[in-house]
């Protein structure tokens, strides 16, 4: 019996707000998310869909409850982060970066650095109507979270001055990593910085040509 073939792993892109993560497949043209396998979950993220298979987790927790999709052109997935207010220093963990590395691209159209992040009131989604929510489609294991939520009526409410406390805790988690990658020499595939315009500082002379005198000068100072 023949084995069966390996799956490919589909080129993605993807970027965030402060809130939420967006995810896009640009070279899986024509999608039909009622065509896919997805299973999205706080940890991990699981597609399938015709010859292609893609798996991984998250660096940090997200909502899978709340995951929205758009299906037009090319499959867009937009995944809100547990804790809100925070910026990632990457959709990935160190290991399974460097395992899709050539899979796993950044969406530079609409990139958004930390402080843009902070100042752009509505992020990366322009338009939310545009999108669905994939719990109506039965996909992303959203029904599971959202009846579980339903049958919590009787539990006691958290303890308000509590809540505060669990998402500092968390942004200080996030912090802490973001601080020990930058003092482990970065990551390899870590969102680069946008390249700064050039200032024209290459108009100005050299270190070493400053006090050398030109031709026409040395010429000047022969003739006296």
């Amino acid at each position: 019996m023949a084995a069966e073939k390996a799956k490919k792993i589909p080129i993605f892109m993807w970027c965030q707000d402060m809130d939420r993560i967006l995810i896009r497949f640009d070279t899986l043209s024509g999608v039909k998310i009622e065509d896919t396998k997805l299973d999205i979950t706080k940890d991990a993220f699981s597609f399938e869909y015709k010859d292609y298979a893609l798996k991984f987790s998250f660096r940090f927790p997200v909502n899978p409850s709340t995951v929205k999709y758009r299906a037009t052109r090319i499959l867009e997935l937009v995944i809100e982060k547990e804790t809100s207010n925070a910026y990632w220093p990457h959709l990935l963990p160190k290991l399974e970066k460097k395992k899709l590395k050539n899979q796993c691209k950044i969406d530079w159209d609409r990139f958004l650095d930390e402080d843009e992040a902070k100042k752009k009131a509505k992020g990366i989604v322009e338009d939310e109507d545009e999108y669905g929510n994939l719990a109506n489609m039965g996909l992303g294991g959203a029904n599971d979270e959202a009846s579980s939520s339903d049958d919590s009526d009787d539990a006691p409410p958290p303890v308000l001055d509590e809540v505060p406390a669990v998402a500092e805790q968390k942004k200080k988690e996030m912090e802490d990593e973001k601080n020990k990658d930058k003092e482990d020499g970065g990551d390899d595939d870590e969102m680069p910085p946008l390249v700064a315009e050039e200032t024209g500082d290459k108009d100005k002379p050299k270190e070493e040509d400053k006090g050398k005198k030109t031709e026409e000068e040395e010429q000047t100072d022969d003739n006296k």
